[in-house]
């Protein structure tokens, strides 16, 4: 009584929340608050919910005054719903906040006893039915409001009266709210299963129409787990509350639903459907049973058995729940059924302890005889269990507490142990003492000695229960010898190396009770198994000896020399291979070490220095633990053997000598000016070459210099020296960080550190950090004058205190924090700050800090701000964007600042860009990350932001990437994030998509999946299209030199320039195919922010056709008219190239823009509209030329020339049409898929144009090569190679203006003048040297 009292004077003051509560309820519901009014209204209730969760562990407390409390809530809301004005005023926020109210008292003391002082007269029913149908007015309700409305309703359903006499639409009413809310995966679904249990349960209602509904449901495929949940909880409601006898004349239909429900889905629902499974599989058993008879005279009904086959491979479930529930309901059904029948349940569960160890593999093992132990705890507690099973029982419950499995680094069987334990305590509660005397007898002596001594807290902890409870226990000699076979046989050969260890502390305690008994055997007999070749089993052996040489030291002489001396040097005799075996780290040595200490005698090293070996071994070992074991074994070798140098006067050169290695050892040099190309600096000797080994020179030094009794024996040089190595050593967080020298900058620095290690995560860290800042502070040596010296003084003052209390991280960072105003002091306490707040400490002084600090420093610029702050914050978090170390609790504190309002005043242009820096912090390259703390970080604060008005929008942006990753339980957590958001919305078809889709199951319902196949099969064919240009460019470039040597320098530039920017394309295209094809997931926003490499791609492919489209253009323009027609040509075809080049541009803008960050819109057009202008533009530009250039000649052939000239220029034709179709077709697909899908915002279908646009720059490399090959492919198809090769044809440069005015013999003969029109083979002639040639001439 005394305790309650006292625990209820610890609890806030309940006239404080009567005080507030009134407050609230002063202002009217129906009026919407102000701005202030609204902010004062939500600390208000803040503060009443904080006081009601103060009482979550001890709620009895409130019932005295419960009454009270919530009477004023409940009438004001009834005064309100009462009232027609409030159907339209729903949204009243100041009614939300009153269902919030009403609902914590709920969650504190249960939804039960609140609704017991609900009102429950005849005209609430119309009331809540009215409010409850009207679904479009009820969405605009929190659900805190419908949760509340519904319990209520739950009460009123329950009147005394038939409901079908007031309406028939009533009842029909009821149902409909009930099943509309069932399958809700909130609060709501909670309360309107107790709606539909208590109406169903009434005589007046239609059950049938209920399990119809079921029976449909469960047979629907895919099942829903939220709906099927919630008609399994309301049927296990109903069969709760409803009497026998009318379930009775339903129970066909009830059994018949467990058959409709499959099993297999059930499995898929979750652990809560499971358990709602079995409970109703318990309770139609059980029904069953109802009025069957005697219990040894009924016969089993065929559905009972069915039902507890059901409920038996209920016990063998993966869930936890499910298996209790099954074990509950198999000992009430064993209560009422035949004795015989419960000897078989009894048996089965029995049947998993009867299989081989390793038969089954760790989990099922573990859940099989999990339940098994739940369900013999359970028919204990009912007394059911069959006499003569008691001598099978007691060997499996003491199996089960010894079960444990190894599975990779986890230990499985704590559920087991547990469970075994409860069965004891049931045995124990309900045996009788003559069937308890065979199993306890032995032990009663001193059952209550035990007892007493024990106690939770003793055996709660691991290590506890080993070095405490089982040396108590011990003390009896009854229990002593069992502990000690426990210990060699089962703990010392524990897979778990922390384990053996403290078995071996339990065994030097309990062999120190008896040592003269105990210890001479088990050193024998542990001596006898060193030659183990089992790593585990050996490191046990040797850790016992090491316990055991400690427990010799209780026996008297001689026998404690022999002893220690046996073991010493068994140790010694080991051999250093069986110490340093591979994968074992460092556990075999550090034990042989640890026992060669509590073994070390005079007589074992009178003639024998083999011990070194292992000290040598262990120097050598990287391992920290292992030099710590070696210098302890030194340590007490010394004790008995003299190994101590003499620092004094007379081997002060010795000193002086160690001193200096040990200086050079811990000391870094400084950087040289490393000059271009030269080989890395060569690491002077005698370095340390790890910071392991540096931080143990800086302790050898302290050591020396403490040892040496008078620091003048050293020189004030040295002594400088030293001094400089420690003060660098401050700054040594890896091994790239180092001090500096001597001075200001040097004390700034080591100041800084010490303040960061004050406020880490690691306690002892920040105690001798803090300790070592109070020895500093106090130092009047660094008070120096002209504002140098220790930085912050009257700060660092504060910190000297009676009881320092370093030890607690709130302590120190409240005293440490306003240091954030020295800039020397900034970043590197920011950065211990920051890494000292974890998910498992305390982050209240940092927030609280950050609050209390201005908004801005307005003109004061020494004044720290908030704005500063965050701004410091996200400089940290770009700086370690690729190290979650620091990284993850900077998104940690912005997630706890959100939810502080520290952002709640941003209106500024510089506070919502900070915003956005923040939000684009917390989400650039979110689809390509897996670290888990990292993304449910970022989701948190992006959840968060989509409340603030100015980055609302973006933040809303980056949610499709959340709950399209390919981490289930990250779609899961964005879901019930965003759900929490908007909660408030006015938005039904966003809640129910977020609550009714599975998001942590993959299925069609989830979000957009990417076609990754168009972009491969691109990258694939434009890899093939390089190679055939790779082959076309060496043919003409080496095995035609005559084409090769007849090409300009201009072109030849061009083709090399076609030639490298493919080249580098295809490269890029590789490491596509590569990243697509090795991409884990299809995640459509994943594959369209893509890499870095691939968003310069269009930059390449546009660079490459604007050169081949130029050199075409050129080289067509010589066939155009010279005039009007000539000048319009350069200016359309001019126009295009330079146009569908600045849309090449702006696409690769847009892809680096949307790769740095996805969710921001960098220009007035969007990524598609770029794409879908680029690919119009670059086929326009194709049909210009080509189609200019095949006009003319045409005109030209309709002009009239002779068959060869006619047929050369068809040819040309074709040629010009095959060198301008591929890539026209391309461009213009590609231009089509843009137009038809991205401009619709079909995002997924983006990836379709991509198959389209990649080829083609190797494409209009090959229109390029084809184009120059056309003089080659006229000569060959003519069969006049060598000829013509030979041939040069005079044509003035005035034949475009001349020639249409002649005959066409005449033109003919400027054409061919050596070849007549009859003529099939020209002859040679020499060439002109002012005409042009046939190849200038053919482009």
């Amino acid at each position: 009584m005394e305790e309650a009292e006292e625990k209820t004077q610890q609890l806030p003051s309940l006239s404080e929340f009567k005080t507030l509560s009134i407050e609230l309820l002063s202002s009217s519901l129906f009026d919407e608050p102000s701005p202030k009014e609204n902010t004062a209204e939500t600390h208000l209730l803040s503060r009443l919910c904080l006081i009601l969760d103060e009482y979550q562990e001890q709620s009895y407390l409130l019932d005295p005054h419960l009454e009270d409390l919530v009477k004023p809530l409940i009438v004001a809301l009834r005064s309100f719903f009462s009232d027609p004005a409030s159907t339209s005023l729903l949204a009243s926020t100041r009614l939300h906040r009153l269902s919030r109210l009403i609902y914590t008292f709920t969650k504190v003391r249960g939804a039960k006893t609140i609704l017991r002082l609900f009102p429950h007269e005849v005209t609430d029913l119309g009331i809540l039915l009215s409010l409850l149908s009207n679904e479009s007015t009820l969405g605009a309700t929190t659900w805190e409001t419908r949760y509340i409305l519904l319990l209520w309703f739950s009460l009123v359903v329950m009147l005394p009266f038939k409901l079908a006499t007031t309406s028939q639409e009533k009842t029909d009413g009821i149902e409909v709210i009930g099943m509309r809310y069932l399958g809700s995966a909130s609060k709501e679904r909670d309360a309107a299963v107790t709606l539909l249990a208590r109406y169903y349960s009434r005589p007046d209602s239609s059950l049938n129409n209920f399990l119809s509904t079921c029976a449909t449901s469960f047979s629907t495929t895919p099942l829903s787990p939220l709906l099927a949940t919630g008609l399994l909880s309301a049927l296990n409601q109903i069969l709760r509350l409803s009497s026998p006898r009318m379930l009775l004349s339903h129970y066909s239909s009830l059994y018949r639903l467990l058959g409709v429900c499959d099993a297999s889905e059930v499995r898929k629902g979750g652990a809560l459907m499971g358990k709602y499974h079995m409970k109703l599989a318990g309770r139609l058993a059980l029904l069953k049973l109802e009025g069957a008879g005697e219990r040894e005279e009924m016969e089993v009904p065929d559905e009972v058995e069915v039902l507890v086959q059901e409920l038996l491979e209920g016990t063998q479930d993966q869930a936890t729940i499910v298996r209790w529930s099954s074990a509950k309901y198999l000992a009430r059904i064993s209560e009422r059924i035949p004795s015989s029948f419960s000897s078989q349940i009894f048996e089965a569960l029995l049947s998993p302890f009867d299989e081989p160890d390793q038969s089954l593999d760790e989990e099922k093992a573990e859940s099989s005889w999990h339940g098994s132990c739940l369900a013999f705890a359970e028919f204990s507690r009912r007394k059911v269990v069959p006499d003569d099973a008691i001598e099978r029982l007691i060997p499996c419950i003491l199996r089960a507490l010894l079960f444990d499995r190894k599975k990779g680094v986890q230990s499985l069987g704590s559920s087991v142990r547990d469970s075994a334990a409860y069965c004891l305590w049931s045995l124990a509660r309900v045996l009788p003492p003559s069937k308890a005397a065979p199993h306890a007898n032995q032990l009663a002596e001193h059952l209550v000695a035990v007892a007493v001594k024990l106690d939770f807290f003793t055996v709660g902890v691991r290590k506890r229960s080993f070095l405490h409870a089982a040396s108590l226990v011990a003390e009896h000699c009854e229990y002593r010898n069992g502990l000690v076979r426990h210990l060699m046989s089962v703990t010392l050969t524990h897979y778990d190396p922390e384990i053996r260890t403290l078995g071996a502390g339990a065994l030097m305690r309990i062999a120190s009770l008896d040592a003269e008994v105990l210890v001479p055997p088990l050193v024998e007999s542990q001596i006898a198994l060193l030659a183990t070749k089992d790593t585990s089993r050996l490191h046990g052996v040797i850790l016992s000896l090491g316990a055991l040489a400690t427990a010799a030291e209780a026996t008297s002489e001689p026998l404690r020399t022999e002893l220690k001396l046996k073991i010493f040097l068994a140790i010694c005799a080991l051999p250093p291979a069986s110490l340093n075996v591979y994968g074992s780290g460092s556990i075999l040595l550090s034990a042989a070490l640890a026992a060669l200490e509590s073994s070390a005698t005079p007589e074992g090293l009178s003639d024998s220095t083999s011990w070194w070996g292992s000290v040598e071994l262990a120097s050598k070992s990287s391992v920290e633990e292992a030099h710590e074991r070696a210098a302890d074994a030194v340590r007490a070798i010394s004790v008995v053997h003299d190994c101590r140098l003499d620092y004094s006067m007379q081997n002060q050169p010795h000193l002086n000598k160690v001193v200096d290695r040990l200086i050079l050892f811990a000391s870094t040099p400084a950087p040289a000016k490393k000059a271009p190309k030269s080989p890395p600096p060569i690491k002077p000797k005698g370095l340390a070459s790890t910071i392991e080994g540096k931080r143990n020179g800086i302790d050898a030094l302290n050591l020396l210099a403490m040892s040496s009794g008078n620091l003048e024996i050293l020189g004030s040089s040295r002594i400088e020296r030293v001094v400089d190595v420690v003060l660098a050593g401050f700054g040594d967080y890896t091994v790239d960080q180092r001090g500096d020298s001597l001075g200001q900058e040097v004390l700034d620095t080591a100041i800084s550190s010490l303040l960061k290690q004050a406020v880490e995560k690691l306690d002892g860290l920040r105690e001798r950090a803090g300790k070592t800042l109070e020895v500093l502070a106090s130092l009047e040596c660094l008070r120096w004058s002209g504002g140098r010296g220790l930085r912050g003084i009257d700060i660092l003052e504060g910190i000297h205190e009676r009881l320092s209390e370093w030890r607690t991280f709130n302590w120190a960072a409240e005293r440490l924090f306003p240091l954030l105003a020295i800039p020397e002091y900034r970043s590197p306490l920011l950065e211990g700050a920051i890494l000292g707040i974890t998910p498992h400490s305390a982050s209240s002084a940092f927030i609280d800090f950050a609050i209390s600090l201005p908004l801005h420093a307005e003109e004061d610029e020494s004044v720290y701000s908030l704005f500063d702050l965050l701004q410091q914050l996200v400089a940290l978090g770009k700086a370690n964007f690729t190290s979650n170390r620091l990284f993850i609790p900077v998104l940690n504190v912005f997630g706890m600042l959100v939810e502080s309002g520290a952002f709640d005043e941003f209106e500024e242009e510089s506070e919502i860009h900070l915003l956005r820096d923040i939000l684009l912090l917390a989400t650039r390259s979110v689809a390509q990350m897996k670290s888990w703390p990292r993304l449910a970080a970022s989701i948190k604060i992006v959840a968060s932001f989509l409340a603030y008005d100015h980055v609302g929008e973006t933040a809303a942006k980056s949610v499709p990437v959340f709950l399209a990753h390919p981490l289930p339980a990250l779609r899961q957590l964005t879901a019930e994030e965003i759900f929490t958001v908007v909660g408030d919305w006015d938005n039904a078809s966003l809640q129910s998509l977020l609550s009714d889709v599975m998001w942590s199951q993959d299925g069609p319902e989830q979000a957009e999946a990417a076609d990754q196949g168009p972009v491969l099969l691109g990258h694939v064919f434009g890899l093939i299209a390089y190679g055939v240009l790779l082959s076309t460019f060496y043919h003409y470039r080496y095995n035609n030199n005559d084409a090769w040597g007849r090409t300009s320098k201009v072109l030849k530039c061009a083709i090399w320039a076609v030639v490298l920017l493919n080249t580098a394309f295809c490269a890029l295209g590789a490491h596509d195919i590569w990243f697509f094809g090795t991409l884990l997931t299809n995640n459509v926003y994943l594959c369209l922010t893509g890499t870095l490499p691939e968003t310069v791609e269009p930059l390449f492919s546009g660079t490459v056709a604007s050169i081949v489209q130029i050199v075409l253009a050129a080289r067509a323009c010589r066939v155009v008219p010279v005039g009007i027609w000539r000048w319009v040509y350069l200016a359309v075809v001019g126009s295009l190239i330079i146009l569908a080049f600045l849309g090449t541009v702006a696409t690769t803008i847009w892809s680096v823009a949307y790769h740095k960050d996805p969710y921001t819109n960098f220009m007035p057009i969007s990524f598609g509209t770029t794409m879908e202008l680029w690919m119009w533009f670059e086929s326009a530009t194709d049909l210009a030329i080509s189609g200019t250039y095949i006009f003319v000649i045409r005109k030209r052939i309709k002009s009239g020339v002779n068959e060869l000239t006619g047929s050369v220029l068809r040819m040309v034709i074709n040629i010009t049409l095959q060198s301008a179709l591929y890539t026209t077709v391309f461009a213009t697909t590609a231009a089509l898929l843009c137009q038809v899908y991205v401009s619709k915002g079909q995002t997924n279908d983006n990836l379709y144009s991509y198959m389209f646009w990649i080829p083609l720059g190797p494409l209009y490399g090959l229109s390029l090569f084809t184009t120059l090959s056309t003089a080659d492919r006229v000569q060959t198809t003519l069969g006049h190679q060598r000829e013509l090769a030979e041939m040069r044809v005079s044509i003035p440069a005035s034949y475009g203006r001349q020639t249409e005015a002649l005959p066409e013999d005449q033109q003919n003969s400027m054409l061919f003048p050596n070849v007549s029109a009859t003529s099939s083979r020209p002859r040679s002639v020499p060439s002109v040297r002012e005409g042009v040639s046939l190849k200038e001439w053919e482009a």
